[in-house]
């Protein structure tokens, strides 16, 4: 059985068709590059209104980081190509594994954001090659996701009050301009080394941040507290 057979089991794109599998070699570790092409007589789709249009030209070939195979680190290779769209001009196309210019697929960024409830952030990424802030990224993306695809129970008159909240316009877009900026934030691929903004970064790479802060203020209080009862 081929990769390529694989793939097109679990990772099947309909618009697209997987070509050769080559061995490289990256940062002293072996890796298995995918290569991808469009199926003949499709068109590309605008990233902006989501419409199918005419090709423009093709950019230089950009990996996206797929799952590890058998140790091994797995990369999607592909041309991107952009559509001259009547509605938006001249945009880059949309591609069914990823979003925007992240180097991770979607799959991946599901993966590591499942692995992140098992084990610590710089765990996962020692263990399959990759950085913390990639774990970060993917767990952000996860959370943001669930926040917009939230389902609510209807068994309260606070789960009701909370329901009618969310639904509330306002509140709709300030979720869905969050979760743009944090495709964008995932959009400028930076080294591994450069930490995330400092709005995102977590207390000394802790992932509770918030929690310690409520903890914090709950003992400041109680002691503010026990010092007034002694006067």
């Amino acid at each position: 059985m081929q990769l390529k057979t694989i793939l097109n089991r679990v990772e099947k794109h309909k618009s697209f068709v997987y070509g050769k599998v080559r061995f490289r070699r990256k940062s002293g570790r072996l890796s298995l590059a995918v290569s991808l092409r469009p199926r003949r007589g499709s068109r590309p789709v605008c990233a902006g209104c989501g419409h199918r249009g005419p090709q423009y030209d093709r950019l230089a070939p950009r990996r996206f980081e797929f799952v590890p195979l058998w140790g091994l680190a797995v990369y999607f290779v592909y041309r991107m190509r952009r559509v001259d769209c009547r509605r938006c001009g001249v945009k880059v196309e949309r591609v069914p594994w990823g979003n925007g210019r992240c180097r991770l697929t979607t799959t991946y960024r599901w993966f590591l954001a499942a692995w992140a409830k098992r084990l610590a952030w710089q765990e996962v990424g020692t263990v399959f090659y990759t950085s913390w802030q990639s774990v970060f990224r993917s767990v952000q993306y996860a959370v943001f996701w669930g926040i917009m695809h939230r389902k609510w129970e209807m068994g309260s008159a606070r789960a009701n009050h909370l329901k009618e909240r969310h639904d509330h316009a306002g509140k709709k877009r300030r979720w869905e301009k969050q979760f743009q900026r944090t495709e964008r934030e995932c959009q400028r691929v930076a080294p591994a080394a450069k930490w995330p903004p400092l709005h995102h970064r977590p207390a000394c790479g802790h992932p509770f941040q918030q929690k310690a802060r409520s903890l914090n203020h709950e003992i400041g209080r109680g002691t503010a507290e026990a010092r007034a009862g002694r006067k």
